[in-house]
């Protein structure tokens, strides 16, 4: 379990000159907290998003300026280590925009009513 009082990194190992724990962070305060890629504001929710819609990590890597490959491949392989924690993110995720567009609907509909 992640530390919630400083930064904190992901520490599986993987292949290569690197780590998951170079590449996926966790900091109170930035992002709601939640598992983003180390030095970006983008969250392994946002990026596994794209991986469930049938993207490649290649095609993810299009949608996000100045990460690497191996970011994007750290994002899904933490993702999939962590599918509950991931699912429960992309839900609170689902919820809120639906909230969002629920208010912008009724606001749209009393504007109307003027």
């Amino acid at each position: 379990m992640f530390s919630s009082s400083t930064a904190v990194r992901y520490n599986t190992a993987m292949s290569g000159n690197g780590s998951i724990n170079d590449l996926i962070t966790r900091t109170p305060g930035v992002c709601g907290g939640r598992a983003r890629i180390s030095g970006r504001r983008i969250p392994v929710s946002s990026a596994y998003r794209w991986f469930l819609s049938g993207l490649s990590p290649e095609d993810i890597l299009t949608k996000y300026e100045g990460v690497t490959l191996a970011q994007i491949y750290a994002a899904v392989t933490y993702a999939l280590a962590n599918r509950s924690e991931i699912a429960a993110e992309i839900a609170h995720e689902d919820q809120l925009a639906l909230a969002a567009a629920a208010m912008t609907s009724h606001g749209e509909r009393l504007a109307g009513a003027r």
